[in-house]
């Protein structure tokens, strides 16, 4: 029979309340590492992915096209989001 402190495994309610509060913790440094872009920062970033053939501006459809993936793009901020992820993904996999 277990003590209602401790769950089946041995873990007390202190060890889970700990655990927790180092997960909200770490959330939270990931929150305050979080990408955050002016909207002039995005363009420069857009300019340089066309610069360096790696996005085509599409004004028809007021688009931008990200090449490698195949994504559209109304916002030059969506794109330099998208494209930081897109980047780490492809650095992670290496």
């Amino acid at each position: 029979m277990t003590d209602q402190h401790t769950d089946p495994r041995g873990r007390t309610v202190d060890d889970m309340e700990a655990f927790e509060r180092e997960q909200l913790a770490r959330d939270r440094d990931r929150h305050d590492d979080a990408l955050e872009f002016s909207e002039g920062y995005a363009r420069d970033i857009v300019e340089g992915l066309i610069d360096d053939a790696l996005v085509e501006a599409v004004p028809d459809v007021q688009q931008y096209v990200h090449l490698a993936s195949g994504e559209g793009f109304e916002s030059v901020l969506a794109l330099a989001y998208f494209h930081e992820g897109w980047e780490a993904r492809e650095h992670a996999d290496l």
